[in-house]
């Protein structure tokens, strides 16, 4: 049994396997940069639509996760056993030293600390970190997780001259869970905090709606999955299919005729009779504006990291600067 540990501490502390896996994860950070890379939290269906065409070569990419490179078995595994071997090797390092009383190359162990702490830092980014959406057209309100509420005042673009989007930005206006407002403006690359979350412009698009008439000329708009009701019928607003560029739009929506009737979808044109006294005028859309509210409990021990590897870098270049004088 103690052959065996020994053995395995051997090969754990090994400067081979440290090789190994730095030119494997060097091979797969390269692999990243060739197979686009999928975002943790996809856009809303609607919203900027990608088309993208299957192959059997991205079919075989999904299967494999190499589409989400950094949080797949791939990466992790051998980021973690890499952190072992590192972890090891600087213990057993700083241990010789201490026992011969020479502990004079604290830069490179500095540097090694530094390494250790940024993936330690990468894996709480990993798993602790909390991303989610809002997307808001005008005038809409949504509550975030730590109390704060967010509503969205104006949404313009910039563009250049050629026509290609420059630049997107929302105005909102922030309430705190103390009922404190203040007004801010996002744009892509200048988030504002809101709490401890942060809030990042990312995207733009148009959600539809519809626009029925009741007998008395009242208006109403429903946005996509929304309900209005009467007595015991309500129709659910589903969404819209275009046939044709000149064609009328058909929308569909879930009727029900009862409170514990079966619900039924149906389609409409403009001019149409959904439920008695209620008709529909006509199908839209609306821009939108979605941010990406986001903490990382990484974000402090990266900085850390960065500074001890710095602070070795430094010190490591002064003494090998030092003694290359004295000789």
């Amino acid at each position: 049994m103690k052959t065996a540990l020994q053995y395995l501490y051997r090969a754990l502390t090994s400067l081979k396997l440290t090789a190994v896996l730095l030119i494997y994860l060097a091979v797969l950070m390269v692999t990243a940069t060739l197979i686009p890379q999928a975002g943790a939290h996809p856009l809303p269906a609607g919203v900027l639509p990608a088309r993208t065409t299957e192959t059997a070569a991205s079919s075989l990419v999904t299967f494999l996760g190499l589409h989400n490179l950094f949080i797949s078995v791939w990466f992790i595994l051998p980021l973690s056993l890499f952190f072992l071997n590192l972890l090891l090797c600087t213990v057993r390092r700083i241990r010789g030293e201490l026992n011969n009383k020479r502990w004079n190359h604290y830069g490179p162990d500095l540097i090694h600390a530094g390494i250790l702490l940024l993936i330690i830092s990468a894996f709480i980014s990993l798993f602790g970190r909390q991303e989610s959406q809002l997307v808001l057209a005008e005038g809409e309100t949504n509550r975030l997780p730590n109390g704060y509420s967010v509503t969205l005042l104006d949404f313009s673009e910039e563009y250049y001259a050629d026509g290609s989007a420059r630049q997107w930005h929302s105005r909102i206006r922030l309430t705190g869970p103390d009922g404190s407002e203040r007004t801010e403006d996002i744009r892509v690359n200048h988030p504002v905090s809101a709490g401890y979350l942060s809030l990042y412009q990312i995207s733009y698009g148009q959600i539809p709606e519809v626009v029925l008439n009741d007998s008395a000329g009242n208006r109403f708009v429903l946005l996509r999955r929304e309900t209005i009701a009467g007595g015991n019928l309500s129709a659910r607003f589903i969404g819209v299919e275009q046939n044709g560029p000149a064609a009328d739009p058909l929308v569909t929506m879930e009727l029900r005729f009862g409170k514990h009737a079966s619900p039924k979808r149906q389609s409409f044109r403009p001019g149409d009779e959904i439920l008695p006294g209620l008709s529909l005028k006509q199908a839209t859309s609306r821009i939108v504006s979605v941010i990406q509210t986001g903490f990382d409990p990484g974000f402090f021990p990266l900085i850390v990291s960065f500074l001890m590897l710095g602070a070795g870098l430094g010190i490591t270049f002064y003494q090998r600067l030092h003694r290359s004088e004295k000789t």
